[in-house]
């Protein structure tokens, strides 16, 4: 049987990488590259432990809307980088609430 593209693609393992700093993202904690399935986290950015794990567990997330969305006709669908950081700030929100 052969595989589609979006087959392929979902049974790629993503990268969660840890770096020092970008020159690139000079401004950002944290970068995810959908076409790659990575995400980046610069360590220069974070102030303590649990910003960095909230920046991972953050870029993960907008790797998986972003996995779910791939592929998709319908561009109507497709969440914008605004929609997913509210949707991201809630869930974090809701998780709080949940885990303390």
């Amino acid at each position: 049987m052969i595989k589609s593209n979006n087959e392929i693609r979902k049974s790629e393992t993503p990268a969660m990488n840890i770096r020092i700093m970008n020159p690139e993202d000079s401004n950002e904690k944290g970068v995810c590259y959908p076409e790659t399935r990575q995400t980046w986290v610069s360590l220069i950015k974070h102030i303590n432990n649990q910003d960095l794990d909230d920046t991972m567990m953050e870029e993960g997330i907008h790797l998986a809307i972003r996995d779910e969305s791939y592929g998709m006709k319908d561009e109507s669908i497709h969440m914008n980088i605004e929609q997913e950081e509210q949707m991201i700030e809630k869930m974090f929100w809701v998780l709080a609430e949940w885990v303390d």
